[in-house]
Order: C-alpha cells, then sequence, then structure tokens
C-alpha cells in the first residue's frame, strides 16, 4: 500500500513540474492555394496511427494574402493500423468563421473500408460575408471519435435510458458494445459474458489528473492540430 502511494506521489509531482514547464508551440504549414492534400494532423485509437489530410479550396480576393475558402476536402490515411479508420463528418464550425483561426471539426470512426484511404467533402455554412483565409493564421482541427457500432440515432434520449448511449454535436445515438465478433475497446471495458461497462469518452474530458481513476484510462491523444496558413 504504501508502494503504491509513494508511486501516486511521485506521479502528481511529474505532472505539476510537466505543467509548469514552458509551453512550446508546435505549428504545421499550409500552403492557401495549393491543390495538392496536406497534412493537417495525426491520430491514434484502437492501437491504430492515421493521418488526416486536408485541400482547401479557394480563390483569390481583391485584399493581398486573402483568399475566399469555397470549400475543402479531407482524406485519412491509416498507417500501422488493426482497424482501418474513417471519417464520417467533417464541418467547418461556424462560430470561427468570423475569426482569425478557422475551426474543422473531423469526427472519425472505425468502419469496415475496403482500402486504407477514405475522403469526404466539408460542410461550409451559408453566410453572407466571404469566408477568409489569411495569411499567417491559424487553422485548428479537431478530432472527435464515433463510437464503432451505432444502432440508430435517437431524436427522445428519455425512451433509451436503459441501453447505452452517445451524445456529441452530431446528436444522441443507440450503441452497443460489440457486434459479436469485435468490442469497442475505446468505448466499452468488457469482462466475462456480463461485465460491459461503458467509458468516460476521456478524449472529451478534462486533462487535471483525477486519483481514483488515474490508473484506469489513457490521457489525452491527439486530438487538435494547428497549421499556419501561407
Amino acid at each position: 500500500m504504501k508502494k503504491l502511494q509513494t508511486l501516486i506521489s511521485f506521479l502528481l509531482i511529474v505532472n505539476l513540474i510537466c505543467a509548469q514547464e514552458e509551453t512550446i508551440n508546435l505549428n504545421g504549414t499550409l500552403v492557401m492555394n495549393s491543390e495538392e492534400f496536406q497534412p493537417f494532423m495525426s491520430s491514434q485509437n484502437y492501437n491504430s496511427n492515421y493521418g488526416i489530410h486536408g485541400k482547401l479550396i479557394s480563390k483569390e480576393t481583391d485584399e493581398a494574402s486573402v483568399r475566399q475558402l469555397l470549400g475543402a476536402e479531407f482524406i485519412i490515411m491509416n498507417y500501422k493500423s488493426k482497424i482501418f479508420m474513417g471519417i464520417e463528418k467533417a464541418v467547418l464550425d461556424s462560430c470561427s468563421i468570423k475569426s482569425d483561426s478557422l475551426k474543422f471539426k473531423i469526427y472519425v470512426r472505425a468502419k469496415k473500408f475496403n482500402k486504407a484511404i477514405t475522403k469526404v467533402s466539408c460542410q461550409i455554412p451559408l453566410t453572407d460575408e466571404i469566408i477568409k483565409l489569411k495569411q499567417n493564421s491559424i487553422v485548428v482541427t479537431e478530432k472527435y471519435l464515433m463510437p464503432m457500432f451505432i444502432e440508430s440515432q435517437v431524436e427522445d434520449f428519455e425512451n433509451v435510458q436503459g441501453d447505452f448511449t452517445f451524445k456529441n454535436d452530431l446528436g444522441t445515438f443507440k450503441i452497443k458494445p460489440h457486434n459479436n465478433f469485435i468490442v469497442d475497446t475505446e468505448f466499452f471495458a468488457f469482462d466475462g459474458l456480463t461485465h460491459i461497462v461503458q467509458k468516460e469518452n476521456y478524449e472529451e474530458r478534462s486533462s487535471q489528473v483525477n486519483i481514483d481513476s488515474f490508473f484506469l484510462r489513457p490521457g489525452l491523444r491527439c486530438k487538435t492540430g494547428y497549421n499556419k496558413l501561407y
């Protein structure tokens, strides 16, 4: 017991030291008028590594170093993957349009694809003003993991209280822990025939250390990418 308490104390000290260290901004770069897919971010789920690449579709404006965003396309490239990841949906965050940092939300999901690359077009909100790509501004990419086994989308949340559910910006979904062959280990803990527990979505939680569950779940992982426009 004393060894466990000592270990916890040591890990807390390390966490505090790391939190006090100087933050280094590690930004990638994007060429505004490139017609090629460029790396936006990389991440991992289900012990699989993958990269998210995108292409910004734009045209010139009367302003120097400013282009008008017309659309975007994203692809996901699976590298060392046990399970292929795919892009469920890509959305430009409407709240970021008038800021200097456009934000793209990429919803990913483990799916049965027959190839290592999948591509989707990004939804661009309708607006009376042009959406600007400004030189030296930051493009933010946020990844959101969806459950592997989605049964249906639920309109009335009260009617599914006894089932496993998942909720995010896209809606509320009734989900399954497995398909009789594969367990969704990102969202469920499974032991034996009857012990099935839905995990907290740790990619959405605070990065603060919670001693009660410190050893029970991983930390935040490669959720956000930052790229400067040129």
